[in-house]
């Protein structure tokens, strides 16, 4: 089974979306799985070196700022139960997630997982520990972390290498009619919207894996 997943480091319903998926896939150990991570960015115009975060919730809620805080008070709820710790006032800056975006589709070349380990990596960067993952040497500093080699990280990263292909996926996102994220694309077919519960993506594996995808769909 082969899951794709639509997501953006920025997106904390993906970063939850995502843990909820490792939860489900724990409870299907018996199902043959390759986790596949496409791009999406929930705010494509933010500037390269991205904008103070109180400017980006001001332009995305307006003045009432108000339901802001109970999405945020409502993630960490679900977040501590998965073992996440958002951790909002860390996160000061809205970063462009474009590089980050070109490190995960590179990190693909370090074998099964290694695309999950760099997402996992950039989420917590972001969300627990406010880094700014819109920065190229922070993203050195995180691949590193995980056992990349520096040098060809900053190779790859300064030499604009992938561009091409992320903006080629994104574009293909928008035309399958991807207008949230995260979304869940299963064996290229059936379609999972937005942060399911563990059981629930547990029982849509098992029902598409048996052939029986009626409710799956």
């Amino acid at each position: 089974m082969i899951i794709d997943v639509v997501s953006d480091m920025v997106c904390p319903w993906c970063f939850l979306g995502g843990e909820y998926l490792f939860a489900a896939l724990a409870q299907v150990p018996d199902i043959p799985v390759e986790v596949r991570w496409r791009p999406f960015q929930v705010a494509p115009d933010t500037p390269p070196d991205g904008m103070p975060m109180e400017d980006y919730v001001k332009a995305r809620m307006g003045d009432d700022t108000s339901r802001f805080a109970g999405i945020q008070q409502q993630l960490m709820e679900k977040g501590a139960a998965v073992g996440l710790r958002f951790n909002f006032e860390a996160s000061r800056k809205m970063p462009n997630t474009f590089n980050a975006h070109r490190l995960v589709a590179w990190a693909a070349q370090g074998g099964p997982g290694g695309q999950s380990r760099m997402v996992r990596a950039l989420f917590s960067a972001h969300f627990e520990q406010g880094q700014d993952i819109g920065d190229i040497e922070t993203l050195i500093r995180i691949a590193v972390v995980l056992g990349m080699d520096k040098d060809a990280v900053s190779a790859f990263l300064h030499s604009g290498a992938g561009a091409q292909n992320v903006n080629a996926e994104i574009e293909a996102a928008h035309r399958m009619g991807v207008q949230g994220v995260p979304f869940f694309l299963v064996d290229t077919q059936y379609a999972i919207s937005g942060a399911q519960p563990p059981e629930a993506l547990a029982q849509a594996f098992r029902q598409i894996a048996s052939g029986n995808v009626q409710s799956a769909n």
